[in-house]
């Protein structure tokens, strides 16, 4: 009998350490918004996965080559959405383009 209960005990504390373990695990989303300033187009990749591509309305911002309110506009949209800017680039002038990346956590795993 106790060494069926002492059986029991050590796998059920396996058993959650297990589970926690897998909770533990950070999973994370990942996007890249990029703003190319020529073709005045904003484009987003989610995971490499999802490929949006939007056109920038030059009455509502403007015309002006280094005007970055378009990327800045959808970064600040998918904050609100629970993504996290960790990192931006933006490239020389000649380059034309600005990039913004961002994660998001995913959901934790649910047994």
């Amino acid at each position: 009998m106790k060494t069926l209960f002492k059986s029991i005990l050590l796998t059920s504390i396996l058993f959650l350490s297990i589970l926690n373990n897998l909770q533990a695990q950070n999973k994370y989303d990942y996007a890249m918004v990029t703003y190319r300033f020529k073709d005045k187009i904003v484009e987003v990749d989610i995971n490499g996965e999802v490929y949006t591509k939007i056109d920038v309305d030059v009455k509502e911002n403007g015309n002006s080559y280094y005007l970055v309110s378009p990327a800045l506009k959808q970064v600040k949209k998918m904050n609100n959405e629970g993504w996290e800017l960790f990192d931006t680039a933006i490239t020389e002038p000649n380059g034309g383009y600005s990039i913004y990346l961002l994660f998001k956590k995913k959901s934790r795993l649910t047994i």
